[in-house]
């Protein structure tokens, strides 16, 4: 009679469970790699309108900037332009952006900031 040890069965029930863990394991990986990327791309709307919204900022310190030192010389500074253009109070968009300017640097640096949902995106200028 050939006896069997009581030992066989632990250790396939062993194996399967270590198997079904690891996969288990690298599904959940997988899950949470595809939720990352739905989610980066699901913001590529939000950045567009943050880069949108940035480049507003600078295009109306430029306009406001040259414009005026096109009608008389005598105009105000940059740190004055800039805040008809969001410096102290951000200017909010139609489409939700917000942007707000920021002047350093002795008023040689103007850096503008657009923001939209969870993106934010800068530009700066230097004269």
């Amino acid at each position: 009679m050939i006896k069997k040890s009581k030992q066989e069965g632990q250790v396939l029930l062993l194996t399967v469970l270590l198997l079904s863990g690891a996969i288990l394991s690298a599904t959940t990986l997988a899950a949470i790699m595809v939720l990352y990327q739905l989610r980066q791309s699901a913001d590529t709307s939000g950045s567009a309108k943050a880069i949108y919204a940035a480049d507003s900022g600078i295009e109306c310190t430029l306009f406001n900037k040259f414009r005026c030192t096109a009608i008389s010389p005598n105009c105000p500074s940059i740190t004055t332009v800039a805040r008809d253009c969001g410096d102290i109070n951000p200017v909010t968009l139609n489409n939700g952006a917000v942007y707000k300017t920021v002047v350093s640097g002795g008023g040689n640096v103007v850096t503008s900031i657009g923001k939209s949902g969870r993106a934010a995106r800068a530009f700066e200028i230097t004269f």
